[in-house]
């Protein structure tokens, strides 16, 4: 049984697809949705340009989207022996919030 290099190169690339796109779907695609429905505007558009003003995020929100972003971030492969959850910086988001009010638009 000979395997020419085309032949192996065609079983790599289905068994890296077959592993790589699990990862790629969002599991939970309705938690997204909800939090972006509440962050919209009245017409339901979220993108279009707005008066900047302060846009809290609640503390569950925070948490929702922290809690999301690890489950997410513990499927990728090839998994990490000791990933370490990430949490919520309130110094950077002031560094960050800071950025963003100097920007000129």
């Amino acid at each position: 049984m000979k395997c020419t290099a085309r032949e192996w190169l065609r079983v790599t690339t289905v068994l890296f697809m077959a592993r790589a796109i699990p990862a790629m779907v969002v599991p939970n695609a309705t938690l997204l949705e909800k939090l972006l429905e509440k962050y919209m505007d009245e017409d339901g558009e979220w993108w279009t340009a707005k008066q900047r003003g302060k846009r809290a995020i609640t503390d569950n929100d925070m948490q929702s989207i922290l809690d999301l972003h690890n489950k997410l971030r513990s499927q990728v492969y090839p998994t990490a022996s000791n990933m370490e959850y990430m949490t919520w910086d309130v110094e950077l988001e002031r560094s960050a919030e800071s950025w963003a009010e100097s920007c000129l638009w």
